[in-house]
């Protein structure tokens, strides 16, 4: 009943409200999904038209790219695509707030993009990709048999939801924790009161839910069962999954996207990720910036097609594919195109003395908001210390650390040794951003 109250009053009064279109895009998406190949291709080509042509007109940072690659608006867009120079996080950094976006639309959403790469940034999406971006994830979490109205338990980094992320859990039904203290007590009064239910859809990121499930299976909670769990925003390796699966009676659905808004690929109910080709325009590219053929790994370079307000054209992600043969279909029926494989990167968690848990998110949530620090990394010696290396902005006051310091061990509820050490340079991974965490303990994958 409260599914069908959601979807045929509140969702569209809550629209009409906020200026949003969530469910019209939605309605969109449900239908977009099943085109042909031949029908999806067709409307990547001409969203990737429309944004290249946009933004040689309405954005000053590509105005400028489009007269120096002698951009052509008359000729096939995968060709002139391949004449801008790829774009990455400090680039974005040095042309906001004006020179990359469309100044003659407003900006309804700001996120920050230090996600992945602990470097400090921020993304603006107007009203129009906000909605589709929301309806993108609703179309996901369906593909893990959620539908509007269901329970749904979430973790998190912003435990401030505001009002706009406030709302939409109320409507959604949505239960948000924090994946800042994910502490024995914690864990284990999240989890007590869900016990012996079985209609909550578990979601948030990999490594946050793996120590939920990891927790239960050693302290003997066996009579927890979520209808899916659904992860994000870090790598859900293969031993996350099997404890996930195991612990809670459930099937884990993986999606892959960025805090950047770009919503790239995700699990259908055959466990194969599907790209949202008409939202996304997906490269992978090896070090020379050549297509790599199927079955290769190289680096996933993702253009948004539909977020005319701020574009990213050619944007390096930092993450490694492999790519999927063309050819291959999945008997899910969706044409939409497949990535072989996700490679990511293994970011791994921190312990403390006492035992909590720290995934990756916790720290760059903190360091998101320290404009003295250009870029950071967390590296764990022994159980007892953790080293921050970082990299002093310009506005540096050795004043941050001790507040650093402070608001780590108030989110963890926990005094730990901390050692700073100031670096001039972070070494970078294979996919070339920095490690966020490294991990000189013993590996735990038990």
């Amino acid at each position: 009943m409260y599914s069908l109250i959601l979807n045929r009053f509140i969702l569209p009064w809550s629209d009409k409200i906020l200026g949003l279109s969530v469910q019209k895009e939605l309605e969109l998406w449900r239908k977009v999904q099943r085109l042909s190949k031949d029908q999806l291709n067709d409307i990547q080509n001409e969203n990737l038209k429309d944004l290249l042509n946009h933004c040689s007109k309405h954005v000053p940072y590509y105005i400028a790219l489009a007269k120096k690659v002698n951009y052509n608006p008359e000729s096939h867009p995968l060709i002139e695509l391949k004449k801008f120079p790829l774009l990455d996080k400090r680039l974005i950094k040095a042309n906001l707030p004006d020179r990359i976006k469309d100044r003659s639309t407003r900006t309804y959403f700001v996120d920050h993009t230090s996600g992945s790469s602990g470097i400090r940034g921020e993304f603006h999406m107007d009203k129009p990709a906000y909605s589709k971006t929301l309806a993108i994830q609703l179309l996901w979490w369906e593909w893990a048999g959620y539908r509007l109205g269901d329970r749904v338990l979430q973790t998190g980094i912003t435990p401030k939801r505001g009002v706009i992320k406030g709302l939409k859990d109320i409507l959604l039904r949505v239960r948000y924790i924090s994946a800042y203290q994910i502490s024995s007590d914690r864990m284990s009064n999240i989890l007590s009161k869900i016990r012996g239910t079985n209609f909550y859809f578990f979601i948030g990121f990999g490594s946050s839910l793996f120590a939920y499930a990891k927790f239960a299976r050693e302290k003997g909670i066996h009579n927890i069962r979520f209808k899916s769990v659904i992860s994000w925003g870090d790598k859900m390796f293969s031993h996350y999954r099997k404890c996930i699966e195991e612990q809670f009676h459930t099937t884990v659905f993986d999606c892959y996207g960025s805090c950047e808004g770009m919503m790239i690929a995700a699990e259908c109910e055959h466990h194969n990720y599907h790209i949202m080709s008409p939202h996304v325009f997906i490269e992978i590219l090896d070090k020379e910036g050549r297509d790599v053929s199927p079955g290769e790994m190289g680096e996933i370079v993702v253009t948004r097609l539909d977020n005319f307000h701020m574009p990213l054209v050619r944007y390096r992600i930092g993450d490694l594919a492999v790519r999927a043969d063309p050819n291959k279909k999945c008997v899910c029926g969706r044409h939409l195109p497949l990535l072989e494989r996700i490679i990511g990167r293994d970011t791994d968690l921190v312990y403390t003395p006492k035992g909590k848990t720290l995934v990756v998110h916790f720290f760059t949530g903190i360091f998101e908001h320290i404009k003295e620090i250009q870029q950071f990394q967390v590296v764990q010696h022994t159980q007892d210390e953790i080293e921050i290396r970082y990299i002093p902005s310009s506005s540096f006051n050795s004043l941050c650390l001790n507040d650093i310091k402070k608001e780590i061990w108030n989110k963890a509820n926990e005094e730990f040794r901390l050692r700073f050490s100031k670096v001039s340079s972070i070494a970078p991974s294979p996919s070339g951003k920095p490690q966020i965490v490294e991990s000189k303990l013993a590996f735990r994958n038990d």
